[in-house]
């Protein structure tokens, strides 16, 4: 994207962008370095000038986005409900519940439902997502304590523990703030 656009300027289309929500990968070419640092500030993926940058520097800056797009693939949770169709970034999810292959997604302060099962939601999702009971899949990065039958979340959900999930979910959330480190969780097995 260029920094000079007609009445705008890229920066401010970027913000506008953001602000709604989008999580597009940008570059910036432009014949100015006056906007470098509002770059920044709009999380762009690079900023070039054009005077300064060969076809080499720019292949190379486009296949890096190119590979970081293709990381955060599987970032997101798709799913289609009553003709609706919903896109979630994983990092916002609590858990899922399915009750009568209704499964319901509970994200930041939204709730949607859709027809589906357990298996087939844990087949896209990632590793910091764990089956906790039957009837849910949870998010490690969600929790705030974890007792005897029951975890609760960051959201203040209180979800059942199942008796034959609770040893593989206690070696899951260890080895997830293992990696984490996690310093206001408070486990109580």
């Amino acid at each position: 994207m260029d920094i000079m656009i007609h009445q705008s300027n890229g920066i401010d289309v970027v913000r506008t962008l953001r602000e709604k929500g989008s999580y597009s990968k940008i570059i910036f070419l432009t014949s100015t370095e006056d906007y470098v640092f509002d770059a920044f500030d709009v999380q762009a993926d690079h900023y070039l000038i054009k005077e300064k940058c060969d076809v080499n520097k720019f292949q190379e800056v486009l296949s890096n986005v190119l590979v970081k797009i293709q990381n955060t693939k599987n970032d997101f949770f798709f799913f289609e409900f009553s003709g609706n169709k919903f896109l979630v970034p994983l990092k916002d999810i609590y858990y899922f519940e399915v009750w009568n292959k209704v499964v319901t997604i509970n994200y930041k302060k939204s709730r949607e439902k859709f027809y589906s099962n357990l298996h087939d939601v844990i087949q896209n999702l990632n590793d910091h997502f764990f089956q906790v009971h039957r009837s849910y899949v949870i998010n490690l990065a969600k929790v705030s304590e974890v007792y005897k039958n029951q975890i609760v979340l960051r959201n203040g959900a209180v979800i059942p523990l199942g008796k034959t999930y609770a040893a593989a979910f206690e070696k899951a959330l260890l080895k997830f703030v293992e990696n984490i480190m996690a310093p206001d969780l408070k486990v109580d097995f």
